[in-house]
């Protein structure tokens, strides 16, 4: 199934640098799968199975620290339903790995090293050490590296003619 989604041309631009050619694949168990499965939920009940997620792909609800938001009036908390959180603790997820790895990235210019970059991360951000260690810091910015190296765009015709 295609969907269009209008968006600004810069958010379009962004997409397509991020991911690659369209249509753009996405996966029902990935971030920005969990991402759209929020904006197509509208507060219903989405069964986990729907989404092909195993029992391993689960966030452990056990250590986890509730976080509270001031929403608008928009918003209902009718709308909200117990799977719809689970997508969200995904999506977080989602936005802390990238902010990991885009911190280390440019950190990692001045520094030459990601150890350092990541380091200094959890000291800014003041994360502990029994919160997240340094060494699966380090992983989570690597798999991200790793990750979005898969999705690089190859050049089109027209830019390898310009050249």
């Amino acid at each position: 199934m295609l969907l269009s989604v209008p968006v600004k041309p810069c958010v379009r631009r962004f997409l397509l640098k991020e991911f690659g050619r369209e249509p753009i694949a996405v996966r029902a168990n990935s971030d920005l799968g969990g991402i759209l499965l929020l904006a197509f939920a509208k507060g219903e009940s989405v069964p986990l199975e729907a989404m092909e997620l195993s029992h391993d792909e689960l966030p452990d609800l056990d250590n986890l620290t509730p976080i509270q938001f001031q929403l608008g009036e928009t918003f209902r908390r009718s709308a909200l339903s117990p799977n719809s959180r689970v997508l969200l603790t995904g999506a977080l997820m989602a936005y802390f790995r990238t902010c990991l790895f885009f911190y280390t990235l440019g950190r990692r210019t001045l520094f030459d090293s990601e150890m350092s970059a990541v380091k200094l991360f959890l000291k800014v951000y003041n994360i502990r050490e029994d919160e997240l260690t340094e060494e699966a810091a380090i992983k989570i910015a690597q798999r991200e590296r790793r990750e979005r190296a898969l999705f690089k765009p190859t050049p089109s015709v027209a830019t390898t003619q310009a050249a």
